[in-house]
């Protein structure tokens, strides 16, 4: 016989008092001998079952009562870079988030490389198409975007495992498309779009997504129709409720510093009081650096939430450098603060803990459930295979001899590692860049796409603010591809579009004279820029061999309304590439 019961230490203990009135009862049936020996048998089994299960069991959190999440990027979703974050602050995110428009179908590779990694995917899905004034809620209302939708559920449907979706966050602000303010300013469109959203879903079936009705903290404009509430489409259509808010210090002219309680708390006592059975989240959240002390913001912050919010079950920490620097590395004090606080095991870091809030989600058998660094050797980087030169090949911005190669390609929106929301598609910033070489130099020519080309007026050290190319490369085989600092081989050489050319290289500290290059402005029915050069490898005390494989990157620089970098679109890595050549793909040498 095998009993499993699910007692606790307490039910032990009062088993054992309890044992004694049985014993008692039992004596007038003279039957003393043979209950002792059956509650000793059950006592033993019970503890038995215990002890097998606690074994068996993956790492629990038992005091986990928040849902510690975290975003660093968009897509492609760069574990690498999140585990990087993880380790720097001694702790494991349970959920994963990211943001993605209604260009691309549902996002099941970044997902299923969350789940195995050991998280939640959190995808806001935000209905626009970035850089094109085509789609408002009308659109999605009178059914144009219904394939779409349908498409995207189906492919969710079939990814099998929940996950997180927040669709038109922050509709209570004035800055998106499909905000009241930009929709006859009228809260009940949002209503009835949001509404018709999750009625396609319901009917394809996807009912792994767990949705989420995030408004912001504070209404823009200050208006009584435009009152977050007024967006809520009924509890049968929301799972979590999410709530965003910032600390945007005095960043800009209208910013002050701002606590914690002050952003969240008053709104939060609200929800409650108005959404008793919703688990609320914070959907994003951060403090900038100045204007305050921001290791003391996030100190309160995170005793505010485990003290006097227990309704709050998740918490997503906005971590990039944007508006301004939210990261809470943004300085040794913040990081240190953030490391103390999110230390406590009421933040917690396995998803499986919080399974009843999140559809009985389970991550599968092997997933990453303890925190370890991730080797740049475990993921696989991009390469670019260089042919050798045959024949000469002559700078003058005559690409013929070039179109036999295939070019690396930047013009997918996963490339951008910088000024996302500023990129208009691949008119906007794209290119085409073709690589050769020889014993005596480096081959590099390009076709860009820039819809407002050959803006660069910096020079030496801040010649990367504005339109150019940036190139980096290790020219020893040897070096450690785990290196996350450069070494006396690790060059970054920045090539400015500009008429008349320029380049600067950090490392040398000068220009290279040596440089043989041509910029023309683009002339067969597209604007952008045609860019050829010849790179003297003497100037990096190397000569290359057919077989070799070196560290490289290259990246494309854009400045369009400023004469500032708005964006940049990168081959291998992500912001800070630029430091760091474990992020660099690989260039092999080939004839």
């Amino acid at each position: 016989m095998y009993f499993s019961l699910n007692l606790t230490v307490a039910d032990y203990s009062k088993l054992l008092v309890n044992q004694k009135i049985i014993r008692y009862n039992y004596i007038a049936m003279k039957n003393i001998k043979y209950i002792n020996t059956f509650l000793c048998f059950v006592f033993f089994v019970c503890c038995v079952t215990v002890n097998a299960v606690a074994m068996s069991s993956k790492p629990s959190e038992p005091d986990a009562e928040c849902m510690y999440g975290v975003f660093m990027s968009n897509r492609p979703v760069n574990i690498y870079r999140t585990n990087k974050f993880e380790v720097e602050t001694g702790k494991k995110a349970a959920m994963i988030m990211f943001y993605m428009d209604w260009r691309g179908n549902f996002p099941t590779s970044d997902c299923l490389n969350i789940v195995e990694y050991g998280a939640i995917p959190h995808v806001t899905w935000e209905p626009w198409i970035i850089g094109e004034d085509v789609l408002y809620l009308d659109n999605i209302l009178n059914g144009e975007w219904d394939s779409y939708i349908e498409q995207w559920a189906q492919s969710a449907k079939e990814f099998k495992y929940p996950f997180f979706l927040r669709v038109g966050h922050e509709m209570n602000g004035n800055w998106y498309p499909w905000s009241g303010y930009q929709n006859d300013k009228d809260p009940k469109k949002f209503v009835a779009a949001y509404k018709h959203i999750y009625d396609i879903f319901k009917e394809v079936g996807a009912d792994n997504a767990i949705w989420i009705w995030c408004p912001m903290d504070t209404e823009v404009p200050h208006s009584k129709w435009n009152y977050y509430t007024n967006y809520y489409p009924g509890d049968e259509y929301v799972d979590w409720i999410g709530l965003d808010g910032y600390n945007w210090g005095n960043t800009q002219n209208w910013s002050h510093w701002t606590s914690f309680r002050s952003i969240f708390k008053k709104r939060y006592d609200e929800i409650v009081e108005l959404y008793p059975s919703k688990p609320i989240m914070i959907g994003e959240f951060g403090s900038a650096q100045r204007g305050g002390d921001k290791a003391q913001w996030i100190k309160d912050a995170f005793t505010l939430i485990k003290e006097e919010m227990p309704q709050l079950k998740a918490i997503v920490w906005f971590n990039i450098n944007k508006e301004c620097d939210w990261r809470v590395e943004s300085s040794p004090e913040s990081l240190e603060a953030f490391k103390e606080v999110i230390k406590d095991p009421y933040y917690g870091s396995n998803p499986d803990a919080f399974s009843k809030l999140i559809k009985k989600f389970k991550l599968p058998e092997g997933a990453v459930t303890q925190l370890s660094r991730i080797k740049r050797s475990q993921v696989d980087l991009p390469q670019i295979e260089i042919s050798k030169v045959c024949g000469d090949i002559v700078v003058d911005g005559d690409l013929s001899e070039w179109s036999h190669l295939k070019p690396v390609v930047l013009d997918d929106e996963r490339q951008i590692d910088m000024g996302y929301d500023d990129w208009q598609g691949v008119s906007d910033l794209s290119a085409r860049i073709y690589l050769m070489w020889d014993s005596s130099y480096l081959y590099l020519a390009a076709i860009v796409k820039d819809d407002s080309p050959l803006k660069n007026i910096k020079s030496r050290e801040n010649i990367w603010d504005g339109d150019g190319i940036e190139m980096a490369i290790g020219v020893d085989p040897e070096s450690d591809p785990e290196r996350s600092s450069y070494d006396a081989t690790d060059y970054q050489l920045c090539l400015a579009m500009r008429l008349g050319g320029g380049n600067w290289s950090w490392q040398l500290q000068k220009a290279f004279d040596t440089i043989e290059s041509k910029v023309s402005k683009a002339e067969d029915g597209f604007s952008g820029y045609i860019y050829e050069a010849k790179i003297p490898w003497s100037e990096f005390n190397f000569v290359p061999q057919n077989g070799m494989k070196l560290k490289f990157n290259i990246a494309l620089n854009d400045a369009d309304k400023t004469q500032t970098r708005e964006t940049q679109m990168v081959f291998s890595g992500y912001q800070d590439f630029y430091e760091d050549p474990s992020q660099w793909g690989w260039l092999l040498f080939s004839e």
